[in-house]
């Protein structure tokens, strides 16, 4: 059966096999030498299969990376497409993040570990670049209208991201070094983290004081 982007269901089941395998490589032994190699005997592939389906290493690592982040990103798009007000867009947000990285941990482990393998090739398949540019666009719509609300700091889109996601994969990033987190350590960073986002995003004028570093008057 040819599916509506032209493949058929058996090339699409080699193709998900070999990106798992390359998640599966990377994330145990790195990317060395053997790496195609590694992938092909993981997938039950020879190497001319591996580069049919991707015509390089390079592209299969960037086919990886966006077909992961847009996995990734499709619940937070959700949180923000249906138009919270700001405190519940920006906690929820920040608390999907953390538990999704969480749940994953060898997708995380490679997002976080290789942020940019999505620009090693610039053939990646357009409708993967099409997903991501419409998660995006959410975002920032979302963001542009809270903010000529004024229920948001005006503040430059890689800003307000860097706030609402870095704090997260730093913690998860170093949580995952040590081996997967309890519950209740979850819940104590999504309830510290979220709420330090929100405390930096919000005007100025309803910030909470002892939360800004202002002193209460005793």
């Amino acid at each position: 059966m040819v599916t509506a982007g032209g493949r058929t269901r058996k090339t699409l089941r080699r193709r998900a096999d070999i990106l798992a395998a390359a998640l599966d490589t990377i994330v145990e032994t790195g990317e060395s030498g053997m790496f195609v190699q590694k992938v092909c005997a993981r997938a039950g592939v020879s190497v001319g299969t591996l580069y049919h389906h991707f015509g390089s290493k390079d592209l299969l690592l960037a086919t990886l990376h966006y077909s992961l982040l847009n996995d990734y990103q499709s619940g937070a798009g959700a949180i923000l497409a249906a138009d919270p007000r700001a405190e519940l867009g920006i906690k929820d947000t920040v608390d999907y993040h953390l538990r999704w990285l969480v749940r994953h941990p060898r997708p995380a482990t490679f997002l976080l570990q290789h942020p940019f393998a999505g620009y090693r090739s610039d053939d990646v398949a357009a409708e993967l670049l099409d997903e991501n540019a419409e998660f995006l666009a959410v975002v920032k719509g979302w963001l542009d209208k809270r903010m000529a609300g004024g229920e948001l700091r005006k503040l430059p889109f890689e800003t307000v991201t860097a706030v609402l996601i870095g704090p997260v994969h730093h913690w998860v990033r170093s949580a995952l070094y040590r081996g997967v987190p309890s519950q209740a350590a979850v819940r104590s960073a999504s309830l510290e983290l979220s709420g330090t986002a929100w405390e930096a995003l919000r005007p100025a004028d309803l910030r909470s004081p002892h939360r800004s570093g202002t002193r209460r008057k005793k």
